[in-house]
């Protein structure tokens, strides 16, 4: 009996360790439907990092609201097919879905097609993303890897470094400049 509870023990420690984190549904937060889909067929090697330059979000309902309201920004005006980032992180440290793993996002020009953009809900040239922001990005992009929708050797980015942006912002920059994978000379990645 005791063997049994150390080995049950050991699998739901392995199986915290291993899980990939929930994510919000686009109906939950209640997103459109996109007017088109295009597909990934296979693992994308860069994960680009960035900020919305919006209000920062701290419940449920803010959260949601704020996402709807870029939604709507990117489809409406940009003339996008949905919202542009795959995944975007609010301040309460939940992932909220937006291209998703499955389809390619509009989110950085001439990299969409090879790359997943996570953008962090406000404003990181004046605010410090939450420790739950930190974390759920980082067990997003694990899990990716774990699931085969990012490559084992997928490279990280700053949005600035593709683009001429600030995005994802000073303070959120220097974060993961630290992070496993970062890629600080982007030469070799460039379309």
């Amino acid at each position: 009996m005791f063997f049994k509870s150390i080995l049950l023990s050991i699998a739901l420690q392995l199986a915290c360790v291993t899980a990939c984190p929930t994510i919000v549904s686009r109906r939950e937060w209640g997103g459109y439907d996109p007017f088109q889909i295009i597909r990934f067929p296979g693992p994308r090697d860069i994960v680009i990092i960035q900020h919305t330059v919006t209000a920062r979000c701290t419940t449920d309902s803010a959260c949601r609201t704020m996402i709807r309201s870029i939604e709507d920004y990117h489809v409406d005006t940009l003339n996008y097919n949905s919202i542009g980032m795959n995944f975007l992180i609010g301040g309460n440290g939940k992932i909220y879905e937006g291209a998703g793993w499955q389809q390619q996002g509009s989110h950085t020009r001439g990299y969409n097609h090879r790359s997943i953009g996570i953008s962090f809900i406000g404003n990181y040239n004046h605010d410090q993303p939450s420790a739950a922001q930190l974390k759920a990005a980082q067990d997003l992009i694990r899990c990716g890897v774990q699931q085969r929708h990012l490559s084992s050797t997928y490279h990280l980015v700053g949005h600035r470094q593709l683009m001429a942006t600030e995005s994802p912002g000073r303070n959120l920059y220097r974060i993961i400049r630290g992070w496993p994978r970062f890629l600080a000379d982007v030469s070799s990645i460039r379309n």
